[in-house]
């Protein structure tokens, strides 16, 4: 990188170039960072002020960036936020000079989310050890099963119990299905919102027109996958989303806690296993495992997660030292 860089405030009309950047160019850009996703959101719920980086006529890097009452946030509408850098800078000479202006910009209170290594095509390490001496970083352990060289998944899990529980339950009559009836979608809805009230007095970050406009969005690189029990009634259901050509994502998981029998989002999971890797996924992400900014491992979802054969990896959360 030999000439100055220039930074370009983001406007709707370069969603073209932005996105080309994000998955045709980037070395660490997922779908989380595009603003196809991104644009789901309604405008009115975040203050945008994200920027393109150039060098000449060369699209460098993008950083989306919302306002928050301490500063700014990379990204308040995705957990996968951070730069995304053009694959042929790369380098720690250039990495080092784009976070320099990045931080210049945003006066040094820029915060920042960096996604989980099979997410970002293992590209984020360069920047997190660049930012190491401005920005305290926070882990959360998450967790990922890989796809590759395995024939049956329910035989993958390594509990003998849960393998037994899962077979016996697939040759009672349950039953998985990859839906796009938005009928569907709201009946999933309905049972995550049940979930996370009952169990978390939670919502669910997107509400139900938000998923389906994604649904629309986002056509094949999205899948819900539903399971039933030999009455036909709705068990569980897990909400998956092509992150890179390689990863796919559990947005969400539902367990409908009145009817389904033991090891329903098991075999639920298990079918989505196969979906993502019929699709060309290597891994598939099941998201963190942690509570209170990473603080707290929650030992029932890690022992969950680990009981599919997953293995652990780190999103990181950055704050500027002010």
């Amino acid at each position: 990188m030999d000439s100055e860089l220039v930074i370009q405030t983001y406007a709707p009309e370069m969603d073209d170039d932005w996105d080309n950047l994000v998955i045709n160019q980037s070395l660490n850009g997922n779908l989380f960072h595009t603003r196809t996703f991104l644009s789901y959101h309604p405008s009115r719920r975040f203050e945008d002020n994200s920027i393109l980086i150039w060098e000449n006529k060369t699209l460098v890097a993008v950083v989306a960036a919302t306002k928050t009452e301490k500063g700014w946030l990379s990204h308040g509408g995705t957990s996968c936020g951070g730069p995304v850098i053009h694959e042929q800078y790369y380098g720690v000479k250039d990495v080092k000079k784009i976070m320099d202006i990045v931080n210049r910009y945003y006066k040094r209170e820029l915060s920042i989310k960096l996604c989980e290594p099979i997410l970002s095509n293992f590209g984020n390490e360069l920047i997190l050890y660049i930012l190491n001496d401005s920005h305290s970083i926070n882990t959360e352990v998450s967790a990922y099963k890989e796809l590759i060289n395995i024939e049956d998944f329910v035989e993958s899990f390594p509990h003998k119990k849960t393998r037994s529980a899962t077979r016996k339950l697939i040759r009672e009559g349950f039953t998985t299905e990859v839906t796009s009836r938005n009928n569907d979608y709201h009946d999933f809805y309905e049972l995550l919102t049940s979930n996370l009230k009952d169990k978390h007095l939670k919502i669910p970050t997107h509400n139900v027109e938000e998923i389906l406009n994604l649904k629309s969005i986002l056509g094949e690189r999205q899948k819900l996958v539903l399971g039933h029990d030999a009455d036909g009634r709705l068990n569980s259901g897990v909400w998956l989303i092509a992150a890179t050509p390689e990863t796919w994502h559990t947005q969400y998981i539902a367990k409908n806690y009145q009817y389904a029998q033991n090891c329903a989002v098991e075999a639920t999971l298990s079918a989505a296993m196969h979906i993502a890797r019929n699709e060309g996924g290597k891994y598939l992400n099941l998201g963190i495992c942690t509570e209170n900014n990473g603080k707290v491992i929650n030992m029932g979802l890690m022992r969950f997660k680990e009981s599919l054969g997953c293995k652990h990896h780190n999103r990181y959360f950055l704050t500027p030292n002010n």
